[in-house]
């Protein structure tokens, strides 16, 4: 691949924006001949972020003609060059300044509902693009101030704030709470609440307000015990970044301290979120392959931090003084993404040789499934045989029940190839493997005497979780637990969540072929629609 071109200049290409991906609306060019096709074809391979271009002309709906570029990423072109970016302070400033022009934009915007406290503006279901409900809010809200108020905070330091939904419902029980946030726009609405009645949306005396990102809070630390930040980790710029932060945090926190991460996007279950959205949206008659295709490029674009658990379970290998990683999934009935494909986790300062030993660590834990465990069944063995400590494994998630089965009907031997097939074949694959709704289990566990604690530490693409039941009401079940094996990092790199740094260079891709070809002359012959592709081009041109 000839040509080159500075990181500076390929960043100023990327700030042309996606607007052009799906191209602009031009006039169809004629039946293009196939020497025109190869230049422009060549030229748009010069690109140094351009791996593989193919050009085809296609009939439009209308029945017009139209030129389509397919384009393959260089990978090692833009991880290379995010790798000079991200090291560059500069970048991280303006990534900041990117979310918040975002979020003060969307705090302009009235709330979705009438309580004060509860201003979700921006929550909205993926697949459907349909704001997420008041009631599932308050459910989604309640798991969060829960899992903080449980441990006992005094003095807060509340990273990513947003319109105040936690701050107003953990203020009241603690000494103070600093609320920071990125966006002005967010702390100003809050602002204007000082001083009003708490029925009004009144903020709380006790509540200080920032305009910060989280990599200067995390240098002045000292004074708090719990760090809170609640659905804002998605928004950092990389997974050295929240690293970094999370160092400098456990630095601060005094022994018995705590971070508090709320609202973590899943990486192993990234296509199944993706592949959920792209189903809501396609025709029956539309190619499983094609769907496939476009949730690859979605993974490989993405623009948010998407984290594997493996990343915060192995920490304690890199930050000497956390004690202890609780990684769990959300609690509630919700049915929606948030309950689905994210997870909460609490990192616990202190020394790891202090945390108390249960004699759970010695656990000979059950499978679920190679057990042939129900709900019945389980509550039968606790009834009657009353054990004082039981550990579950794997326990298959009805959350992700749909997703587990679409997972299998979009295999190559299921012979599925249309959109309409597998909507026809998913209620009787989802009838033959049931899982387990984990508030039934909560349910259960209480009903029958036993406190329960659950780990979503090993989860991968099928959504497990375990289970510690121990008899009796215990807060301490958390302490010295051994859970099934880990899988542990060998090293906390990039490789355990997404690039959203490469990833807005490669959505952007399309703008900045474009621009290429504007710029080198292409003969008056610009592709009117721009399809990224990764790892191949579709199989005509395969073995191209």
């Amino acid at each position: 691949m000839a040509g080159s071109q500075s990181d500076t200049e390929l960043l100023a290409d990327a700030e042309l924006s996606g607007e052009v991906c799906e191209g602009a609306s031009r006039e169809a060019p004629p039946l293009a001949k196939a020497e025109p096709l190869e230049t422009v074809r060549n030229l748009l391979e010069e690109h140094p972020a351009i791996a593989v271009a193919q050009l085809e002309v296609c009939e439009r709906q209308a029945g017009q003609p139209e030129l389509v570029a397919y384009l393959v990423p260089d990978l090692g072109t833009i991880y290379a060059t995010e790798e000079n970016l991200a090291s560059a302070a500069e970048w991280t400033c303006e990534s900041v300044a990117l979310w918040n022009l975002i979020f003060d934009a969307l705090y302009h915007r009235e709330p979705p509902n009438d309580d004060p406290t509860l201003n979700s503006i921006g929550w909205v279901d993926s697949a459907t693009g349909e704001p997420l409900s008041a009631g599932e809010m308050y459910v989604w809200l309640a798991d969060a101030v829960q899992g903080i108020r449980s441990l006992e905070p005094r003095r807060v330091l509340e990273i990513g704030c947003g319109t105040g939904m936690i701050l107003y419902r953990i203020a009241p029980h603690c000494q103070h709470v600093h609320a920071s946030d990125i966006s002005r726009q967010a702390l100003d609405l809050l602002e204007s609440r000082r001083g009003q009645a708490a029925s009004q949306g009144g903020l709380p005396p006790n509540v200080t307000l920032e305009q910060a990102a989280a990599d200067e809070l995390c240098q002045r630390a000292e004074g708090f015990d719990v760090v809170v930040i609640n659905s804002a980790v998605q928004y950092f710029p990389s997974i050295h970044y929240l690293l970094l932060v999370v160092r400098n945090l456990a630095e601060s926190l005094p022994h018995g301290g705590a971070i508090y991460l709320g609202d973590v996007r899943s990486l192993p279950l990234l296509e199944s979120f993706y592949l959920e959205c792209l189903l809501a949206e396609a025709d029956d008659d539309g190619l499983l392959e094609l769907l496939s295709e476009r949730a690859d490029v979605q993974r490989q674009s993405e623009t948010e931090l998407v984290i594997d658990p493996a990343f915060f379970s192995s920490l304690p290998q890199v930050i000497s003084r956390l004690a202890r990683v609780e990684i769990v999934p959300k609690r509630g009935r919700g049915t929606n993404e948030v309950f689905r494909y994210r997870y909460q986790v609490t990192l616990r300062i202190g020394d790891p040789a202090s945390v108390p030993v249960e004699e759970a660590t010695r656990l000979a834990w059950l499978d679920w499934q190679a057990a042939g465990l129900t709900l019945e069944r389980l509550r039968r063995q606790l009834r009657d045989e009353v054990p004082r400590m039981l550990g579950l494994a794997a326990i298959p998630n009805a959350r992700i029940d749909r997703s587990r089965a679409v997972a299998r009907l979009m295999r190559p031997d299921a012979g599925v190839q249309t959109v309409g097939e597998l909507r026809k074949r998913l209620p009787g694959m989802l009838d033959q493997d049931l899982g387990v709704e984990p508030e039934d289990l909560w349910s259960l566990a209480e009903e029958c005497g036993y406190a329960m604690t659950w780990s979503w530490a090993r989860h991968d693409v099928s959504g497990h979780f375990d289970v510690y039941l121990k008899r009796g009401n215990s807060d301490e079940t958390a302490n010295g637990i051994g859970w099934p094996e880990k899988v542990l990092a060998q090293d906390v790199d990039a490789t355990l969540a997404t690039r959203p740094l490469a990833g807005r260079l490669i959505g952007n891709l399309p703008g900045v072929a474009r621009a290429h070809l504007e710029d080198r002359g292409s003969g008056g012959l610009l592709p009117d629609r721009y399809e990224l592709r990764v790892g191949a081009l579709p199989g005509r041109w395969a073995n191209r």
